[in-house]
């Protein structure tokens, strides 16, 4: 039998989809992503993140969170609920944290 007569599903090759706000750009409004979320422009509103999302160090968003893993090198204000948070160097959180565990860098302010 050739090999091109096999099918196989989706779910045989997990794949994690990145969406990416670039620098320069701007969204408004809600978005819910079920891969990473790499915000380096900037961004208002509320995002439901199943995975990572990190603000580059140029990155800026105000707003709501929800995600697993949030990542900031750049400036987060608003509220936010996640299991792990990072701040790193010259990151700045301000605003409602809700998280299980919280890691701040040297040079990163909550």
């Amino acid at each position: 039998m050739a090999i091109f007569n096999q099918t196989h599903s989706t779910q045989d090759y997990p794949t994690t989809a990145v969406t990416i706000i670039a620098t320069g750009n701007r969204f408004i409004g809600d978005i819910e992503v079920s891969g990473q979320l790499q915000v380096d422009g900037a961004m208002e509103g509320s995002i439901c993140a199943q995975d990572t999302m990190t603000v580059g160090a140029k990155g800026q968003v105000n707003g709501c969170v929800k995600g697993q893993l949030v990542q900031i090198a750049g400036r987060f204000e608003g509220e936010m609920w996640c299991q792990d948070l990072t701040i790193f160097l010259g990151g700045l959180v301000s605003g409602k944290v809700h998280c299980q565990q919280m890691v701040i860098e040297p040079g990163g302010s909550l």
